[in-house]
């Protein structure tokens, strides 16, 4: 049921809401995004209710349109075992309602009806539709009240329309991926594909150097079975791993914001997910090892005192962890923001101590980053290791 907190903003919303002046505007109904449930905006239902399924959802991809287009193909209007009535019925069992209806039984009702809608024209159910521009996204809007017409709209063949735009509400996406601890601006550390971010500058390439991973892996005729990936961020190494063919990959990283990114861009299972620090799953026997490890630009953080712990107890944690190949970059004596702090720091030097401390039989030297750009050639164009047991 609903819980204050819930209640509370959503009085709070519709009171700003219902002071904001509406103008007239003429929009793409693709960039309307599905919005307010419940009488919150879309970060708010999301951050309060743990439903962040319809988060970031165009209304071209929303159940609402998917259930008319599914009643129009197959000719019936039994809403069962669609999206639309699985949302639905999560809303009432949160909230105790949706829209009208009050029981599981006017809810499914409530749906069959919309199911049997049959517009003849789009342009006059748009026009009271109510929307909000999302806080930092260019051209994107929130849908305050009006998703079914919209979807009727959509499925009469309306591409534009006019709405009645209504004020601002902040950006589910723009907000998590600031509250992720690697974001130091309105900035990408890993590539997402999303229109709310189109634009972000995106800090380390990463294409790069899986795809140094996936041809060396090709290369030596190896198939692993399990990876693991230990300060993934978002995930972006783990995802593409399990693309290319390892069924079991662990994305582990200590910010549950990064890995939530990873979940919903990437499509990471939560079974995937694992929120700790490095150096505590390093330390722990009882955590599982891996034929792939994965241990980018982090070495360096134990060297200056970033995070805690032994370089070289982390290098042996990674050698008890690592099965068969470990993969390893690590910033060095040449970047701008390490002359003093990583002095000595050279691609010979974290060879032989990767070797030394982790006793790992040989050392293979895949390529260099492409993320120089990114800071001007001051920084990044670390060199890339797969260090073989």
């Amino acid at each position: 049921m609903i819980s204050n907190r819930m209640r509370i903003e959503a009085g709070l919303w519709k009171m700003r809401r219902l002071a904001m002046p509406t103008r007239r505007i003429t929009v793409e109904l693709g960039s309307l995004r599905v919005g307010q449930q419940a009488g919150l905006p879309m970060e708010a239902w999301a951050r309060l209710s743990g439903d962040d399924s319809l988060v970031s959802r165009s209304m071209q991809d929303s159940p609402h349109l998917a259930l008319l287009r599914q009643a129009r193909d197959t000719g019936h209007s039994d809403p069962r075992g669609s999206e639309y009535l699985a949302h639905a019925l999560r809303v009432l069992e949160r909230v105790g309602h949706y829209h009208d209806a009050r029981s599981e039984q006017e809810v499914v009702e409530l749906a069959r009806r919309f199911a049997q809608s049959t517009p003849d024209t789009g342009t006059s159910l748009i026009e009271s539709v109510r929307v909000a521009r999302l806080i930092g996204c260019k051209d994107l809007y929130e849908i305050i009240d009006g998703h079914h017409r919209v979807a009727m709209a959509l499925a009469a063949g309306e591409t534009r329309g006019e709405v009645l735009l209504q004020g601002a509400v902040p950006s589910w996406w723009v907000r998590k991926l600031h509250r992720v601890n690697m974001t130091r601006r309105s900035e990408l550390y890993q590539p997402i594909e999303l229109p709310e971010v189109k634009g972000w500058p995106v800090v380390r390439v990463c294409h790069d150097r899986l795809k140094m991973i996936t041809e060396f892996l090709d290369a030596r005729g190896l198939h692993p079975h399990t990876a693991i990936d230990l300060g993934s961020s978002y995930g972006y190494f783990s995802a593409g791993l399990k693309n290319w063919g390892i069924p079991d990959v662990k994305a582990v990283d200590r910010d549950p914001n990064a890995l939530d990114v990873g979940r919903l861009c990437y499509g990471l299972e939560p079974s995937q997910l694992l929120v700790s620090r490095a150096e505590d799953y390093l330390a722990d026997d009882s955590t599982p090892s891996a034929e792939v490890v994965l241990f980018l630009s982090l070495l360096h953080h134990y060297a200056i005192g970033k995070e805690p712990g032994e370089v070289e107890q982390i290098i042996a944690g990674l050698a008890r962890k690592t099965r068969t190949v470990l993969f390893l970059d690590t910033g060095e004596e040449h970047e701008a923001w390490f002359r003093h702090k990583l002095k000595g720091w050279s691609p010979e030097y974290v060879s032989k101590l990767v070797l030394r401390a982790g006793g790992f039989s040989q050392a293979i030297r895949l390529g260099i980053d492409a993320d120089a750009p990114f800071e001007k050639g001051q920084n990044y164009g670390r060199t890339f290791w797969a260090f073989l047991k």
